[in-house]
């Protein structure tokens, strides 16, 4: 036969169980509010980090693309059409594609779509410059 050293089986009131019970369930409910109080502040730290980092990524994005936007007038030469004086002065940059860049140009110099180009004719052209002031 084993020996059991230290045991003490002690019959409980009911008080002694109900005060038992209660105290065990504030003891969770504590420790319940900690977790959800812990899970907050990590998620909100989460949150705030990603942000940040998404943050400093359009701010750094948009720092590298500090140029002004500036006209000029361009003289046209016989032969030339819209479409291949703007290659001259398109930057892909600030321009997502020749048509967009053409619609600006047409409308800067107050020119109908399918309008042709005369030799001698002066367009106002944008086009960017970097670190300009």
């Amino acid at each position: 036969m084993e020996s059991v050293q230290n045991v003490r089986i002690t019959r409980m009131s009911e008080g002694e169980y109900r005060r038992y019970v209660e105290a065990r369930s504030r003891i969770l409910r504590r420790q319940v509010r900690r977790r959800v109080l812990l899970l907050a502040f990590v998620g909100a730290f989460l949150i705030f980090g990603i942000a940040s980092l998404f943050w400093s990524l359009h701010t750094s994005a948009s720092a590298r693309h500090t140029a002004q936007k500036r006209c000029t007038f361009h003289t046209v030469t016989a032969g030339e059409t819209l479409e291949s004086v703007a290659e001259q002065y398109r930057d892909p940059v600030y321009y997502d594609s020749a048509e967009t860049y053409c619609r600006e140009v047409r409308g800067m110099n107050r020119m109908q779509e399918g309008e042709e180009l005369y030799g001698g004719q002066l367009l106002l052209m944008p086009y960017y410059e970097e670190g300009a002031e």
